[in-house]
């Protein structure tokens, strides 16, 4: 087999900027070092990179013809063919034969490194997103943000360890994170849901390109049996973000917040008041301050 994958620079510091976030840099299983890189019959290339509890794949935008592909190439050496190459190259990856080979350019000249893959046995299974996508509104990737910037790090508390999509009070569906000690909640969504899902926080959706899209959409993939875990998936223009939902019942949080009709004080903020209160709570969580 005689053939090459080329995949234009820009295209690749984008897939990377996201696959660095999910991909870990110490990992005790070898495969999860690299990224699995296929050209589908349809000629559709894809980069897909995983910490087994999540999946992420970019697509680029230009479909190529040839013969389907599908090798495991090392993080570490296409962050280096990308540092290397200017933004008018283009990285290829090779076959020949039974060899495969990273071609790019090092001050203008060419280089063909050999790749050491690993056996695609060795890669785990994506799970089937087979069910229908549900468009989000534009303000919903800036809510997931917040909401996982607010969720906790406490191995102990594992319910909180992601946002809530809350669809249990049908007149009004929120995004929702709190770490037990402060809250964010936003509201005036509509999810193809009825009850509450949990989506982990991984650093991939505030450091992939994902959420700030305008056109996100949404699907949760039921388990074959009611008894598995159920997966979400997010996709909006070239990424697709697959996870397993934390299992088990999310908080009451509506019971901390105020209710309309009861005796308490409202305080309302000037905007600049807002900010410096923000940059105070921010310095003080830095500190290693705590709320009580």
């Amino acid at each position: 087999m005689n053939t090459e994958i080329l995949i234009p620079v820009p295209e690749l510091k984008q897939a990377l900027s996201g696959l660095n976030k999910l991909i870990g840099k110490k990992t005790t299983l070898p495969v999860l070092s690299h990224v699995r890189i296929t050209r589908k019959p349809d000629g559709l290339v894809q980069l897909q990179g995983t910490d087994i509890d999540a999946f992420a794949t970019f697509t680029l935008n230009n479909t190529e013809r040839g013969e389907v592909v599908d090798a495991l190439v090392p993080l570490e050496q296409l962050n280096k063919a990308s540092k290397c190459s200017t933004a008018k190259d283009v990285v290829a990856l090779v076959f020949e034969d039974k060899t495969t080979k990273l071609r790019y350019n090092i001050g203008g000249s060419p280089v063909n490194q050999p790749v050491n893959t690993l056996p695609m046995k060795e890669w785990p299974e994506a799970p089937s997103i087979t069910s229908d996508g549900y468009p989000l509104p534009p303000a919903f990737g800036e809510a997931l943000k917040q909401a996982l910037e607010c969720c906790s790090d406490d191995p102990s508390r594992h319910l909180l360890r992601g946002a809530c999509l809350d669809a249990r009070d049908a007149k009004a569906h929120y995004v929702v994170g709190t770490n037990g000690r402060f809250l964010f909640s936003a509201n005036s969504f509509t999810f193809p849901i009825k009850e509450a899902v949990i989506v982990p926080n991984s650093k991939f959706l505030n450091g992939s390109e994902l959420l700030t899209s305008d056109s996100c959409s949404l699907v949760i993939q039921p388990g074959k049996k009611p008894s598995e875990v159920r997966h979400i998936s997010l996709q909006a223009r070239q990424w697709q973000f697959v996870t397993r939902e934390i299992e088990g019942q999310y908080p009451n949080w509506k019971q901390v917040l105020p209710e309309v009709g009861k005796d308490w004080t409202k305080i309302k903020l000037e905007e600049a008041a807002v900010d410096q209160l923000l940059k105070a709570s921010r310095a003080y969580q830095g500190s290693g301050g705590r709320y009580f």
